[in-house]
């Protein structure tokens, strides 16, 4: 396992070296940004969404917190994509003419392909959560079955709990349905395929779009804005593929991010930054990561828990004590407490996963009617 996610790890910092940002887009954006107060609102927001991201991940891996912000996420980029292509609206006051009906496809294409990956990802997150959902559930019988008879059996009362919780601890799936991350990850992978292809088409769109008058303006802020929120789904994929694979990588990640919102150049920046960190990471994660599995954080917090009341409890075997007991009690009631937390999370993340999708499909409904409305004139 833990050769896979290295690898995995040394593929995600090989096709960010590979990954090559267009400067001239680059450049019309930063220039565009000047005076013009719709993309400046554009990119705070776009940028409060990037460090929402980054904040739930600086402490470990994936956690119910993590996907949420992802969802939010990408809910943004697909409303912003949206909110470009209806510009066009204006552009098709008149009819348009052949050159600008192929643009308009491209770029609506292009929302398609995307929003229809934004949805594959957000299925499976479903699926995801389903099986970490599971894993709550079985978790919660088996303490609860421990706690069940009455504590006067004494010791025996205690070897059953020992016993039931190593198992439980050994078994594995404590750490949830592994092979639900990887097609997880199957689908992130495909929507950075996508992004990757939506900005190459983007920067031969821009090129045509340099050598027309003024009257292409508006054109060239739809590309450009497009071009931005394919760079953001591009940048929330390679996260998300690197604290699934490698959760060690995260906290390094997060900490290198921040500072680089900050800074004008930050789009080229945090792509620098994400290749920087990822390559100095690969070593150490060969030993970090031998043997794990996928866990959302929170269920790895549980475990933690699970492995410290068998710790106390063959504590209280090898020596009695009223003390142990407490302290045996103490940590079972977390274990508790967790577990109730953890459930209301998940169900709050099935409902913004429900939310997500349900956005995303009324926005591809509103391309679909905009496109109707302009050929119809």
């Amino acid at each position: 396992m833990g050769s896979h996610e290295t690898s995995t790890l040394c593929t995600i910092a090989l096709r960010l070296s590979n990954t090559k940002l267009d400067g001239r887009l680059i450049s019309s954006y930063q220039e565009a940004l000047q005076g013009d107060a719709d993309l400046q609102c554009f990119e705070n927001t776009l940028k409060t969404h990037i460090k929402a991201v980054i904040n739930t991940f600086r402490n470990g891996g994936p956690s119910t917190g993590f996907f949420k912000q992802v969802t939010k996420y990408l809910r943004y980029l697909s409303e912003q994509s949206v909110h470009a292509l209806l510009r066009c609206r204006v552009i098709g006051k008149k009819k348009l003419n052949r050159a600008s009906e192929e643009r308009f496809k491209l770029l609506v294409d292009e929302y398609t392909n995307n929003s229809s990956q934004m949805l594959d990802f957000c299925s499976e997150l479903y699926r995801f959560l389903k099986a970490a959902r599971d894993t709550h559930s079985y978790i919660e019988y088996v303490t609860q079955e421990c706690f069940a008879m009455e504590t006067a059996m004494g010791t025996r009362h205690y070897v059953r709990i020992s016993k039931r919780l190593k198992s439980l601890s050994a078994s594995g799936d404590v750490y949830g349905n592994f092979s639900s991350a990887e097609r997880l990850l199957e689908k992130v992978e495909c929507l950075r395929k996508q992004q990757e292809q939506m900005l190459e088409k983007l920067r031969v769109q821009n090129e045509k779009l340099e050598k027309k008058e003024s009257s292409a303006h508006t054109w060239r802020k739809v590309t450009i804005i497009l071009f931005v929120v394919a760079v953001a789904g591009l940048l929330i994929s390679m996260i998300v593929t690197a604290v699934l694979a490698v959760p060690a990588v995260a906290p390094a990640l997060g900490a290198a991010f921040v500072p680089m919102l900050a800074s004008a150049d930050w789009i080229t920046n945090l792509f620098g930054t994400f290749q920087i960190a990822c390559k100095d990471q690969q070593g150490e994660n060969v030993c970090i990561q031998a043997g794990t599995r996928v866990s959302i954080k929170e269920l790895g917090d549980i475990k933690f828990l699970i492995d410290r009341v068998v710790n106390e409890i063959d504590s209280l075997l090898f020596a009695p004590s009223s003390t142990i007991k407490e302290q045996i009690d103490f940590t079972m009631k977390d274990i508790k407490l967790k577990l109730e937390t953890f459930m209301r999370e998940i169900e709050t993340l099935h409902e913004e996963t429900n939310k997500c999708t349900a956005e995303i499909r009324k926005a591809r409904d509103k391309v679909v009617k905009s496109i109707k409305i302009l050929n119809n004139k």
